[in-house]
């Protein structure tokens, strides 16, 4: 007498046990998912172990400089190092363009890192500066006449 039952995983066993070739066969040509326990198992521990870090990710630099966090002190600590390494007056701290080159620092991602141009590129690069800033001064007090605006 053979015992009918209505359990589903009852039945996947059963097939496992003795017509899994024919069912894989089956599975195979009709495009469908095994569902047979061993077959279901399998393909978790496959997906389980493809998510597992097998090997260092390219973005990673094993001999990276280590980056300082971020703290007032440190920061206090490296601009009074460079106040005094560059000789620069104490009032550089207060002065616009510094804030600027600090606020443009800040969002940084990676550090900044400057490269230094040769000396006649830097040189053409500050007069080029220089001539534009005294080029707005001069049409700031000429009036379109050509005489000075008082």
């Amino acid at each position: 007498m053979v015992a009918l039952v209505n359990e589903v995983s009852t039945l996947r066993r059963h097939l496992e046990a003795y017509h899994k070739d024919q069912y894989l066969k089956w599975a195979k040509a009709n495009n469908f998912l095994s569902m047979l326990p061993k077959c279901r198992k399998a393909k978790a521990e496959k997906a389980a172990s493809a998510k597992l870090q097998t090997q260092l990710e390219d973005h990673h630099k094993p001999n990276a400089e280590k980056i300082i966090p971020y703290s007032d002190k440190a920061f206090r600590e490296a601009a009074t190092e460079w106040l005094i390494a560059t000789n620069q007056p104490i009032q550089a701290f207060e002065h616009p363009s510094f804030h600027k080159m600090i606020n443009i620092a800040s969002r940084a991602s990676n550090g900044v890192k400057i490269q230094v141009e040769r000396q006649h590129v830097t040189k053409s690069s500050t007069c080029s500066i220089h001539r534009s800033n005294i080029s707005k001064t001069i049409s700031t007090y000429v009036s379109d006449s050509g005489s000075p605006s008082l």
